[in-house]
């Protein structure tokens, strides 16, 4: 497939996601960005898109928890945050819009089978918050949010309740550090492999010292892993 996309090869697909996202993209190249897995195009995929709408949305969803628990203190807070923005939540919701159909893979990816959708949809979602935000503002993509992602908040207060380290190492090592007075910190060290098989390397450091790392399929998976092994060592 040719690195340079064009809209009017994939017209069906936009308009199925502006459908399923109930949102009209006044510039149609920024969800066709959105929908693009690198596969399909190494200049022109969601990558970009998902470092910024991975910003908007845990800034969106901190808001709405800090407002609708007053009584809530920081890490019960932060539980509820890392819930809603986990990709299997991010995963789910996209599915569940049916945005799976408007996903652009490239040929090596067409048949990885359900891990590689998983992984798409959840970066899709994230990359559509951001062409949401840089074609509309900020407005529209509260609304998205909210309408897709906040509507399910309160199923989240059980998550508060019953949280335990290992359903989600990023948060107890958060919780952990933040009795230090020190806050984590994480970043992409390495990758490798193939498009539709890569392999990350994340690294976790808190206040400029390297705490460990960690590897996965994706980003978050990578950073989970960096996360559980920094726990191990704290213990």
């Amino acid at each position: 497939m040719s690195d340079e996309l064009k809209i009017s090869d994939f017209e069906y697909k936009l308009d199925h996601a502006q459908n399923a996202i109930h949102y009209q993209f006044k510039n149609p190249k920024l969800l066709l960005a959105a929908l693009t897995h690198p596969s399909a195009s190494t200049s022109h995929s969601y990558e970009r898109l998902e470092f910024l709408g991975d910003a908007l949305l845990e800034a969106i969803v901190r808001l709405r928890a800090f407002e609708a628990y007053p009584k809530f203190d920081e890490g019960k807070l932060t539980n509820i945050k890392i819930a809603l923005v986990s990709g299997d939540n991010l995963a789910e919701v996209a599915e569940r819009m049916g945005l799976g159909f408007s996903i652009i893979f490239g040929t090596t990816e067409k048949n990885t089978g359900n891990r590689g959708m998983h992984s798409a949809l959840e970066n899709v979602y994230e990359a559509i918050v951001a062409a949401i935000y840089l074609d509309g503002g900020i407005e529209p993509t509260v609304e998205f949010v909210d309408r897709t992602i906040i509507t399910g908040i309160a199923n989240n207060m059980k998550t508060a309740a019953q949280f335990t380290p290992d359903a989600n190492p990023k948060s107890a090592l958060q919780e952990k550090l933040q009795a230090q007075k020190k806050a984590p910190s994480y970043s992409i060290i390495d990758e490798f492999g193939p498009a539709h098989n890569k392999t990350f390397v994340a690294e976790v450091s808190a206040n400029g010292k390297v705490l460990a790392s960690g590897s996965g399929h994706t980003k978050k998976e990578a950073e989970s892993a960096a996360a559980s092994s920094a726990l191990k060592q704290i213990k």
